[in-house]
């Protein structure tokens, strides 16, 4: 039986989707014709943005059959003819356009955002009040007609009486919803009785009741965005339920046996999902010696970015918990959001990720300037290998300051932190935290130390305090959160060893690691990082080169510019099919071939299916009723060359090595998904197992988290380069090349010399430091500038010997009156980042200096 409440808001909904979409119908047919523009022109012109503000039913009524002429407008409800109406209205400022954005936000409020399906007397009289206001006002704009049909249908709606259908399928509705949702409540109610009966499928358990709350989600999502349904429950009330179920999960846990406690960490009761085909890491008992404890700790919030070629993300631990951000995309929650960045025509930061996507994509339906706006995608491979890096270039070839870009990027997820922070902690606690925020910033293993100066540097322009940021190795910190969290029962003794391949968009990094338990647990770095630019943007990259190849470069290249929204769509629904790509595969994979490009194909070229039947491929694609039939073994082509450099990578380091007591080989990163990645490996290492943690995307994040609680669990690091400066000293005959003798202030001198501070190859424990001492070469020298080197080779002679690098200079301010200035130049190596100071002999004081590794 419906109650009051619940009438007032089936009378509500009667009357925006009743009376409302009359009036808005009629409205928008006068705005049409007042402004001379058919509709089909409209949605030809705004078809791409319409296709991302409404779901997926919506769009097929708006554009059946994928085309923009055939529309037909009694078709579409309340929120579709307000976003198109939205649309038609010109002026940004008209009375028109406010109302109509009030009634979009009364039509989310009251059927998509709403917790409950009644209504108070209260919230009624305001809502229909207003609405009511605005359906006589575009009425007034309308002919005579259309305002007596008006004024009867919101007669009918308020005062009517409710027909006995009606009611009694909004009833049905209310109650079938009550029902999904009492479902999962009895499930969990029982929870306790079932866990003191699954000891070992407690894991199992856990996952069924969470994958009925996501079911439960998406069926309340679902359902709130279609109007015949008047079921409203707001994202941030699921939200809070999710977090009341897991809250009461967690505590019937912990009543249980210490060993059950033990095997469930908080911070992963949202795991849902396993990888496919290769033995996966599991949880299991805490090592209680790494379990952060000390005040030092407490009294800090570690928050972590991970800034990805492919994706970024970033978390924060507090409270003993560890909260990673949840991205909204276009195919559900993510906890990564895509590394695109936006800055308008001004070079003012827009906006990131999906958002940044998306508003890039419809510019041109926007703005008439969107060619002078700045869209940056995987930028941060600008910076591998090559530096210094000045300028960093956008997907059209424009430039603009790299350090602008990555700061803004930076600070886009600062900001994220603290709002997340905010959210679940309140104002007063954000901003008691702000100053006590230990940031970790994760780079590759095999970046230069001047790419990890420049990010450091960025760092501190986006707002972070240096000495409160510490630069972490993506490999180094995966391998912490899965040698911590999730394979002591593989690496059960000390020394025991693994290799960690940390498998992103951009690059792969290759780190063994080795761990210890003496005097608590410790992790040993056995080599240098290697690794190569083979992720899995490479497969992208093949993938989209395939395609580029079937319908011509010039062709495709056109596409991507003028259709935006097309393209983006296009990398989307690859990037979706790619990861479930496996030597199981099917034969034949379908990949939706965009209309647009199939339209302009035909009117431009010719027919799809003829150029494909002329290509190498004739054997292993084609095309029908607007999908790419793919053969699977092209498709598995694809990632050959990347699966190759990894295994080559991955069988170098064993062989420099010791094999001895390496147990596993550990892959993490989003390309660590891939079954076809992780079989290939297995394949090429028989004798190793290859592990998989659970959500393996989010290892480094979670790993940085544990990095920053305790950043001296990694005891020894391995040495990348022969480090050193370059000097002048005496000239030596019996030593020195006669072609760069010098003769400075009287003396001769041999130019150029490299003088070495520490090997290739040397293992470097935790702050190892090595001094050397100078002095000055010129009377009352003011200033001084060393040139850090560094080199492949394991004993270079000269500065400017092949392999030599120059990492930066090291300027140093000396006491002015004396004649000459003794001092030391001191490394300290063992840690992340290189730290080069020096201090005056005779003062024992640290002299003035900087150094600059960017040149």
């Amino acid at each position: 039986m419906l109650t009051e409440e619940n009438e007032y808001y089936i009378r509500i909904i009667l009357l925006l989707c009743g009376g409302c979409l009359y009036v808005t119908k009629r409205f928008l047919e006068q705005e049409l014709k007042k402004n001379d523009e058919k509709l089909d022109d409209l949605l030809k012109k705004k078809r791409g943005k319409l296709r991302h503000e409404l779901h997926k039913k919506q769009v097929e009524r708006l554009f059946p059959n994928d085309r923009f002429d055939n529309t037909d407008i009694d078709t579409w409800d309340i929120q579709m003819i307000l976003c198109v109406l939205l649309h038609v209205l010109n002026k940004p400022d008209s009375k028109e356009k406010k109302l109509i954005k009030e009634l979009k936000k009364y039509r989310n409020d009251i059927i998509a955002h709403r917790a409950t399906t009644t209504l108070n007397k209260k919230d009624f009289d305001t809502f229909q009040s207003d609405i009511q206001n605005t359906m006589k006002h575009l009425a007034s704009k309308c002919d005579r007609s259309v305002q007596e049909r008006c004024d009867m249908l919101i007669c009918s709606s308020l005062t009517g009486q409710l027909d006995k259908g009606s009611a009694d399928k909004y009833s049905q509705e209310l109650a079938e919803s009550e029902e999904k949702l009492q479902e999962i409540i009895d499930k969990f109610e029982s929870l306790p009785e079932r866990i003191k009966h699954l000891d070992e499928n407690t894991w199992k358990t856990l996952n069924e009741i969470l994958n009925d709350l996501i079911e439960l989600k998406s069926y309340m999502e679902t359902a709130s965005m279609e109007l015949k349904n008047l079921i409203g429950v707001s994202k941030e009330g699921l939200d809070q339920l999710e977090d009341s179920l897991e809250n009461k999960i967690r505590a019937h846990i912990q009543k249980q046996d210490p060993s059950v406690r033990e095997s469930v960490e908080p911070s992963d009761l949202t795991k849902v999902g396993q990888a496919t085909s290769v033995p996966h890491t599991t949880q299991i008992e805490k090592n209680t010696s790494f379990s952060p404890k000390s005040k030092s700790v407490e009294e800090h919030i570690i928050a972590a970015i991970d800034i990805g070629t492919a994706l970024s993300g970033c978390a924060f631990y507090c409270s003993n918990r560890t909260y990673i951000t949840h991205w909204l995309g276009h195919f559900g929650s993510s906890q990564k959001t895509p590394t695109c960045i936006l800055f308008d025509s001004n070079k003012k930061f827009h906006s990131f990720g999906f958002e940044a996507e998306d508003k890039y994509a419809s510019l041109p339906e926007e703005t008439d300037d969107y060619m002078n706006w700045f869209f940056f995608r995987h930028f941060k491979m600008q910076l591998y290998k090559i530096m210094p890096v000045k300028r960093f270039v956008t997907v059209d070839g424009k430039e603009m300051d790299a350090m602008g870009v990555m700061s803004a990027t930076i600070m886009f997820f600062r900001e994220k932190v603290l709002e997340d922070i905010e959210r679940r902690f309140g104002v007063d606690y954000s901003m008691y935290c702000i100053q006590k925020i230990r940031w970790i910033l994760t780079v590759p293993a095999i970046w230069t130390d001047s790419a990890k100066q420049f990010m450091r540097k960025a760092a501190i322009r986006a707002g972070i305090q240096t000495d409160e940021l510490r630069i972490a190795l993506e490999p180094e910190v995966a391998g912490i959160y899965c040698l911590c969290e999730g394979t002591r029962s593989i690496l059960a003794a000390s020394g025991d060893k693994c290799i960690v391949v940390d498998m992103g968009g951009g690059t792969v990094d290759i780190t063994p690691l080795a761990f210890e338990h003496h005097e608590g647990f410790k992790i040993h770095v056995l080599h240098t990082p290697c690794g190569c630019a083979c992720g899995s943007k490479k497969v992208d990259a093949a993938f989209f080169k395939l395609i580029e190849y079937l319908v011509g470069e010039l062709f495709f290249s056109k596409f991507c510019t003028e259709n935006r929204w097309d393209h983006i769509d296009f990398q989307r629904d690859f990037e979706r099919i790619k990861l479930r790509i496996s030597n199981e595969t099917d034969d034949i994979t379908f990949i939706n071939f965009k209309n647009s490009m199939l339209h302009r194909y035909q009117e431009e070229i010719g027919d799809v299916n003829e150029a494909i039947k002329k290509s190498a491929y004739r054997e292993n694609i084609s095309y029908s009723r607007g999908r790419l039939r793919i053969s699977s073994d092209t498709l598995k082509s694809l990632f050959k060359p990347c699966s190759d450099q990894i295994i080559q990578h991955i069988d170098d380091v064993l062989r420099t090595v010791s094999r001895d007591r390496i147990k596993a080989i550990i892959l993490t990163g989003g390309f660590s998904e891939s079954s076809l990645m992780q079989n290939a490996i297995a394949r090429a290492f028989p004798n190793l197992k290859v592990l998989v943690p659970e959500s393996p995307i989010e290892a480094v994040l979670r790993g940085a988290v544990l990095y920053g609680l305790t950043p001296h669990i990694i005891t020894q690091r391995v040495s990348k380069y022969t480090y050193g400066i370059e000097i002048s000293p005496l000239f030596d005959a019996s030593i020195h090349d006669e072609s760069r003798r010098v003769v400075i202030c009287g003396k001769e001198r041999c130019k150029k010399v490299f003088r070495k501070f520490v090997g290739i190859g040397e293992v470097l424990s935790l702050d190892t430091k090595v001094c050397q001492e100078h002095s000055t070469i010129v009377p009352y020298q003011e200033k001084v500038g060393f040139r850090i080197v560094c080199s492949d080779s394991p004993h270079p002679m000269y500065t400017d010997d092949t392999g030599v690098l120059l990492l930066g200079t090291l300027h140093v301010s000396l006491p002015p009156e004396q004649e000459t200035s003794d001092f030391n130049v001191q490394f300290r190596f063992g840690g992340t980042e290189i730290v080069v100071t020096s201090v005056d002999l005779k003062s024992q004081e640290v002299i003035s200096g900087t150094f600059n590794f960017l040149g």
